[in-house]
C-alpha cells in the first residue's frame, strides 16, 4: 500500500529503547541486580563504619529522656509519687545518681530536671524527680545523690 507517491508510510519511532530481544531483557535484570548488590555493599559499609566509630561521646550532647513518655517520681523507686512527666526525646540536667527499685533493666536512678508535664495541673512547668537511668540518653557523669 502507497502514500500516493509510490512509497510505503514510514513508520514512527517506538518510545521504548531497545528492541526487547531476550538478550537484552537478561541483561537489564542483570543490570538491576548488580545496582542491587552495589546499593547494599554501600549500606553494608555506612554501617561498619558507624559501628566501628563507637558509641556517640556525652560531652556537649545534652542529657535527653527518650524511648517513650518518660515519669518523673518523688524517690528512686516506681512505687514512689510521681512529680511529673517528659515528653520523648525531652533535654534535661543529671544532677546525681543513686541505686534502689529495678526499673527498665537496672537499679541505678538520675535525679533529673527539665521542662515537662504536670498531671496534676495539666500544664507545662519545670519537673524535678528521679527517673530510670535506661531512660536517659547522653548520660553525663554526676554524683551520687
Amino acid at each position: 500500500m502507497g502514500n500516493g507517491m509510490g512509497q510505503d508510510p514510514v513508520k514512527p519511532p517506538s518510545p521504548v529503547v531497545g528492541t526487547g530481544s531476550p538478550s537484552e531483557e537478561v541483561a537489564m535484570r542483570l543490570s538491576k541486580r548488580l545496582i542491587t548488590k552495589i546499593a547494599l555493599i554501600g549500606s553494608t559499609l555506612v554501617a561498619a563504619v558507624l559501628l566501628a566509630a563507637g558509641p556517640a561521646s556525652a560531652s556537649g550532647n545534652p542529657e535527653t529522656v527518650g524511648g517513650g513518655p518518660t515519669v518523673a517520681y518523688t524517690g528512686p523507686t516506681p512505687y514512689s509519687s510521681m512529680v511529673g512527666g517528659y515528653f520523648p526525646d525531652t533535654w534535661v540536667s543529671m544532677y546525681c545518681w543513686t541505686d534502689n527499685a529495678w526499673s527498665y533493666g537496672t537499679n541505678r536512678w538520675f535525679l533529673v530536671g527539665g521542662v515537662g508535664l504536670n498531671p496534676y495541673t495539666g500544664r507545662i512547668t519545670w519537673i524535678e524527680g528521679y527517673v530510670s537511668a535506661n531512660r536517659v540518653w547522653n548520660q553525663s557523669q554526676v554524683g551520687h545523690c
